[in-house]
């Protein structure tokens, strides 16, 4: 962002993320995923008729889950195993994502897309952004945490 007197002084740059509205974003985007399977799956159950335009829509909505998670998931692969087991499942050689680019929605719901979405569902919880505000911590304070805590109370 620059102020008005940028071009006397240059440029100044005033950022930070807003973790509630990006935590929301990747929340409904992950929903979004999940729920556009679903009816993709539910409606090739059914023997129902898929659109080219609702299938076209139901990729998008999974693609674009799924590419918000990759790099969050590349960036702390070292220190959580399940992201590397997830992207082993999606990035390699055979992996979902190239099954996925080559996949026809309108004509199939293949078996490991259940898997897939799971992965994504997964991965949204797991980095935090879909249990963003609904945790509470698991350790006891220590002795000195709770004095801490106390005296801004």
């Amino acid at each position: 962002m620059t102020d008005s007197n940028s071009e006397k002084r240059g440029t100044r740059w005033d950022g930070y993320s807003n973790y509630e509205k990006v935590s929301d974003r990747y929340a409904r985007a992950v929903d979004d995923a999940l729920n556009a399977w679903a009816w993709i799956d539910a409606a090739h159950a059914e023997d129902a008729q898929i659109r080219p335009e609702d299938a076209a829509e139901a990729r998008s909505l999974i693609k674009a889950a799924a590419f918000r998670l990759i790099p969050e998931m590349e960036y702390d692969k070292e220190d959580v195993d399940l992201y590397g087991e997830i992207l082993d499942r999606w990035l390699g050689e055979d992996g979902f994502i190239e099954r996925f680019e080559s996949v026809s929605l309108t004509t199939s719901s293949p078996g490991w897309m259940h898997e897939f979405m799971l992965d994504i569902r997964r991965a949204g919880w797991e980095i935090g952004y879909l249990k963003a505000g609904r945790t509470q911590k698991e350790e006891p304070e220590d002795k000195v945490e709770a004095e801490t805590s106390a005296m801004f109370t």
